[in-house]
């Protein structure tokens, strides 16, 4: 409009010069209908220009994505979940975490022959799952359609619903292009699913390769392959419902399908790999158990949803730094994460959330039993009494117990940690790491346990380290040991470093706050011993204990 007012009678014109009119407004609209239709013409354009240069772009990543697959190395197995993630969920987007690169990387490991024995632990909704027992069967077939593998879950539907849709994968005319693909820069002749076997739960390929899937509890006799994959052997439920025994029987059963049946169906015992994908919901449960028996032959990638550094089986790959970092922040920010601990609870969160089948604040020796704090980096002048305690064993084994040796400073009533030693040791080397210890810090007073390995370890060193001392910390258990150390942490006896200026800290709280049912005791029984043994020699009893 001329002048930038609207018009209100004769002699108003527009900014053509053109007197205001009726039949003037009326064209006026009539322009702005075009000018409209027009600028709406170029915007669906646009979009539709955006779309297509959008789809170009994927289609040039996809393509890229297949091609880092079946190259190998590095990443590949990342590469083709990428890939293949359009077939296994159309229309969805996938949202990419550091968790997924280090899965991946993990299972590539596994499939590849570096790691034999695998446990993932993740919590639910983390695409464990599918990585498993989706992806990584169609994966593995890209450079080895021969293999054969079973793949079992504790949920005969789980497993059937897998199967399918690594079917879907390898049915996908992309795929079959990307597997000739494959074929041909090995050399080998393309390959196919057989036309007479492409059952749900069964297939085999034209170079004689198998995936059969079955429940946990299912018919197993005359079926054999050269991989074994558990996913979720046991149901959150079976762990919550029911009596203790009933419970516990349960998990009995899991245990031995696993340990007994399973292992029989490998073609080769000595080589082939076997991993479990699972939660730890229980300390008897098939993960914990898997733990105990193997010790430092099993690899696990533990990932809780939120980051405990104290976790006993706390992942030196994990990214994160800070405790209670997420896992996936994006797609369980911590609203969500506080949503799912206020439904599941507190046992249930710490088991299906964080992966520790009792309550991340422990158990009997519970986490503000560590919050006290000395000042300062670990010293001698922390107590006028120096004391070195160990728990010794001298099997060296994978699966053994640790060799717990610590540094306390003995101020009063105070007991403050210096140095922790766990290691798994034999007979030459625990004496090493008491040699080391005394070398270095020249502790008044050393407690070995006068039973067991002990007086071995006296006999040897005793001409080496003054103030060494065989000791009976006397009680009925180890449990009852224990207690007497857990009141006098709650008593506030017990200070520590803050945790950047003492990395031995973490795992030796690990197993306080896993005990009694953790799969290791040893700093609990070394720290214990020491307890027991200030208040009986050095009068350092508070009136609280009478």
């Amino acid at each position: 409009w001329g002048a930038g007012t609207y018009p209100r009678g004769e002699g108003w014109a527009f900014s053509g010069g053109a007197p205001w009119t009726p039949s003037n407004r009326r064209d006026s609209r009539r322009r702005a209908v075009v000018v409209s239709s027009a600028a709406l013409t170029v915007r669906d354009q646009l979009a539709a220009d955006t779309r297509t240069l959008r789809k170009s772009l994927e289609d040039d990543l996809r393509r890229d994505y297949g091609l880092l697959a079946i190259q190998g190395g590095p990443g590949a197995l990342a590469a083709f979940l990428r890939w293949c993630w359009p077939i296994i969920e159309p229309g969805v987007d996938l949202e990419w975490g550091p968790h997924l690169d280090l899965l991946c990387a993990t299972w590539q490991r596994w499939i590849e022959g570096e790691i034999q024995y695998l446990l993932v632990m993740q919590p639910p909704g983390t695409m464990k799952s599918v990585t498993a027992s989706v992806v990584l069967p169609a994966f593995d077939w890209l450079h080895r359609p021969h293999e054969r593998a079973l793949y079992t879950s504790g949920n005969g539907k789980v497993s059937a619903r897998d199967s399918r849709r690594c079917r879907d994968i390898i049915r996908d005319p992309s795929y079959i292009a990307l597997a000739a693909l494959a074929a041909e820069l090995r050399g080998d002749p393309p390959w196919g699913l057989k036309k007479d076997q492409q059952e749900k739960l069964d297939y085999v390929t034209t170079q004689q390769g198998q995936r059969f899937a079955l429940p946990l509890n299912g018919y197993i006799t005359g079926q054999r392959g050269g991989k074994l994959v558990v996913d979720d052997p046991t149901d959150a439920g079976a762990v919550v419902v029911g009596s203790p025994d009933q419970i516990k029987t349960r998990l009995e059963e899991d245990w031995n399908r696993f340990s007994k049946v399973l292992p029989t169906r490998l073609n080769d015992q000595r080589t082939n790999p076997i991993a479990v994908v699972a939660q730890g919901l229980h300390p008897l449960d098939l993960p914990q158990r898997w733990i105990q028996m193997l010790g430092d032959e099993l690899h696990v990638l533990c990932l809780p949803m939120e980051y405990d550094p104290d976790h006993p089986q706390c992942c030196p790959d994990d990214w994160r730094t800070q405790p209670g970092e997420l896992l996936e922040p994006v797609r369980f920010p911590q609203s969500v994460v506080d949503r799912l601990k206020r439904s599941l609870g507190p046992e249930q969160a710490a088991a299906q959330l964080q992966h520790r089948p009792i309550s991340a604040t422990g158990g009997l020796i519970r986490r503000e039993h560590f919050q006290g704090r000395y000042n300062g980096r670990p010293r001698r002048e922390l107590g006028p009494v120096l004391v070195m305690t160990c728990d010794l064993t001298f099997k060296g084994t994978a699966s053994a117990d640790y060799v717990a040796c610590g540094i306390v400073a003995i101020d009063g009533v105070k007991r403050r940690p210096l140095d922790v030693r766990l290691e798994r040791a034999d007979f030459k080397g625990t004496l090493e790491i008491m040699r080391d210890l005394y070398r270095q810090w020249r502790p008044d007073v050393t407690l070995v346990e006068d039973k067991a390995n002990g007086p071995a370890a006296l006999s040897v060193l005793e001409e080496e380290i003054p103030g060494l001392i065989g000791f009976n910390p006397g009680r009925s258990s180890k449990y009852e040991r224990a207690q007497v150390l857990a009141m006098a942490m709650a008593a506030g006896q017990w200070e520590f470093p803050e945790d950047y200026l003492a990395p031995w800290l973490a795992p030796a709280r690990g197993q306080c706050l896993a005990f009694p049912d953790g799969s290791h005791d040893d700093a609990v029984d070394m720290w214990s011993q020491l307890e027991i043994w200030a208040r009986e020699h050095l009068a350092t009893r508070e009136p609280f204990f009478g």
